[in-house]
């Protein structure tokens, strides 16, 4: 299962998004909440306004912004150091410093988590950032019980209901579920567009409906084009919708969506602004190559039908496998997968020769795997991947991909006996994301061998 990018992800992947101040209306409404003594708030009038700096930092969802909102939450906490909302907070500030190409600290993220929910147990916002570090562990069952325990102590709070949507999603079995908290965060606030996007990758992704996607990711343009202060990250919603046309074959429509989001982008600081402009181009290149494929079925079409005006005639049918010849010619001058290859090949090597960071390795090898999936190279992939093992030796969590990595390939070449091998291997060096594994290895369902593995994740 590649990652999805929810942003951006497939940004995600992602995955996982925080869920903050939107729009106006439901900005005041966020105001609102948090200043409430009853609630969450802080009864230090300095705190929350403090904590209100921050979010104003936060909605720009600059990269400079983030480092300010960061400063003002830590003031509110100097101000109230019991104020449980502004420790959560600074915990999810934390985890998007990850935007930044910044390594996140899981433990101090959890430490966070662990010190807001001890102050205030009715915290919601606690309980989802606890369930945000699970998912990073991918403990997924345990972040979705943690944000059901958001959900309870705070059911009328739109980010408990989000965060319990988002992690719904990672699990293909729980989508309706996810639909449905998605749905009761936008009950709540109407104006909220970080459900409008969660829906739209689902109907992209999880249950493909081209229409419902188009529908709520228009619902983020509007947010974005009509609510102010606005919130930059609705800017996505082009994209999303730019995939929906793609996803219809309206490749005109797709194409002058994307052409647009690039245009607004030139007056954009988010914080990932590169990475949707990078977004924006590739749609473009898949849009264009289905209109291209299209206009070839066109002209293929149209000549076969001279053909058959002449049934006998030879020479005609010379004149046409002359011109598909010439055009055959022609395109391989536009070979994009070649390009593309030799442009990713010496990335893929400056991350196994510089890197020091462990995730980032394993990133980079789960990547090369797929780069070898898409092109049906699997013994290759084997070969490549036994050279990173020698290299690589004594580092578990490495070995671990590995294994996973040769586990598939051999999955790929219908080799079950050396795929069990190679995943019960991968799990023995500590593979716990039985999720997407169970994802993976569909074909091995109901594989007895398999099925004990799987066990393994009880034990």
């Amino acid at each position: 299962m590649r990652p999805k990018f929810h942003i951006p992800a497939q940004f995600s992947c992602t995955l996982i998004v925080m869920i903050l101040i939107q729009t106006l209306c439901s900005a005041q409404i966020t105001y609102d909440y948090y200043q409430n003594p009853n609630k969450i708030g802080s009864s230090n009038p300095q705190a929350t306004a403090y904590f209100i700096k921050s979010f104003e930092f936060i909605m720009q969802w600059g990269k400079e912004d983030t480092d300010s909102a960061i400063f003002y939450m830590q003031k509110a906490i100097e101000e109230d150091s019991l104020y449980a909302i502004a420790w959560a907070t600074l915990g999810h500030l934390l985890r998007y410093e990850g935007y930044k190409g910044t390594s996140v600290d899981r433990d101090s993220v959890n430490r966070l988590a662990e010190k807001a929910i001890r102050i205030n147990p009715k915290c919601g916002d606690a309980h989802t950032l606890k369930a945000r570090v699970y998912a990073s562990d991918n403990e997924y069952y345990k972040a979705i019980d943690e944000c059901k325990k958001a959900v309870e102590v705070e059911p009328d709070h739109r980010e408990t209901w989000l965060w319990l949507g988002v992690m719904y999603s990672i699990i293909p079995e729980k989508t309706d579920s996810a639909i449905y908290a998605f749905h009761k965060s936008l009950e709540i606030d109407p104006l909220f567009g970080q459900p409008h996007q969660k829906l739209g990758w689902i109907y992209i992704y999880d249950k493909p409906d081209k229409q419902k996607a188009a529908y709520h990711f228009r619902k983020m343009i509007y947010l974005y084009e009509n609510i102010k202060p606005r919130d930059e990250r609705m800017l996505l919603g082009y994209y999303g919708l730019g995939e929906a046309l793609i996803m219809d074959k309206k490749w005109d429509n797709a194409i002058d969506t994307l052409n647009l989001l690039l245009k607004k982008c030139e007056n954009a600081t988010l914080l990932w602004l590169d990475r949707l402009k990078s977004m924006a181009y590739s749609g473009l290149i898949r849009a264009q190559m289905g209109k291209a494929k299209s206009d070839l079925d066109k002209f293929i079409a149209l000549n076969l039908a001279r053909q058959d005006k002449y049934p006998n005639d030879i020479g005609i049918t010379l004149s046409l496998i002359e011109e598909f010849d010439g055009l055959s010619f022609r395109l391989l001058e536009f070979d994009l997968t070649d390009t593309l290859k030799q442009a990713r090949m010496p990335l893929f090597q400056r991350v196994f020769n510089d890197s020091k960071n462990e995730d980032e390795i394993i990133k980079a090898i789960n990547y090369k795997c797929f780069f070898y999936l898409d092109e049906k190279k699997y013994r290759e992939s084997n070969m490549e991947l036994r050279i990173l093992h020698e290299k690589y030796a004594g580092k578990k969590n490495i070995i671990s991909a590995i294994y996973y990595g040769m586990a598939r390939n051999f999955m790929m070449m219908d080799e079950a006996k050396s795929a069990l091998k190679y995943l019960k291997r991968s799990v023995n060096q500590g593979y716990n994301d039985f999720v997407t594994m169970q994802a993976e290895f569909n074909k091995l369902s109901d594989n007895q061998e398999f099925i004990k593995i799987v066990e393994m994740e009880k034990h």
